[in-house]
């Protein structure tokens, strides 16, 4: 039997189902088109930041969260570092006490037996909060009595620290050494800056 061709103006004389099956279809292309032209993009940019999420901004979250926890605990370093920078301080000498620093390293030189031939001061270094007061020294005897001198001067009241040296020897043998001895203070800035609390405790 032939079949009868579709003719929309005859619609209306079509079965209730097929007309509830077109309009079924109807909706679906619409929703379909609608997905396409709108929704897919949305979800798309969903997508990108769902895995934002999951690459970076979880990550960030974590390792932001362990710094969080650790605060504490850096807080105590912290702490302990600035009391133990207030123990140093306590060990610079003051501006009076230089000159008998240097009296000091000069009878370190002469209680092991060294020739101090000089001891010249150079110009002032600012280091942070902290003066370095440079003095150029000249000294000559052995080896043996300049180790006994760098062990006497570490042993000091206050920091001295010897540094740049240079060690040479004339043609009768005998040994020189020129030398950078540094002495520190705590630079006026610093001091006229410090917490009344952070001072007491310097002072202790």
């Amino acid at each position: 039997m032939a079949s009868k061709s579709f003719d929309i103006h005859d619609m209306h004389l079509q079965p209730m189902w097929f007309k509830l099956l077109l309009a079924v279809l109807i909706v679906v292309v619409i929703l379909g088109a609608a997905y396409l032209y709108k929704y897919k993009e949305q979800l798309e940019e969903l997508d990108m930041k769902k895995a934002e999420e999951e690459n970076t901004l979880k990550p960030e979250y974590s390792e932001k969260a362990k710094k969080a926890a650790m605060l504490p605990v850096l807080e105590e370093e912290l702490r302990q570092l600035e009391e133990a920078f207030a123990i140093l301080v306590k060990k610079l000498p003051t501006d009076a006490e230089v000159p008998n620093l240097i009296q000091e390293l000069n009878q370190a030189g002469s209680n092991n037996s060294l020739q101090m031939s000089s001891t010249r001061p150079l110009k002032t270094e600012q280091d942070g909060p902290v003066e370095i007061l440079p003095y150029a020294i000249s000294t000559s005897g052995s080896y043996d009595q300049f180790t006994s001198f760098a062990k006497d001067v570490g042993g000091l009241s206050r920091i001295i620290v010897l540094d740049a040296l240079n060690v040479t020897t004339d043609n009768q043998g005998k040994i020189k050494l020129e030398a950078r001895a540094n002495t520190y203070k705590a630079s006026k800035d610093y001091v006229g800056n410090k917490k009344p609390a952070d001072a007491g405790n310097a002072a202790q």
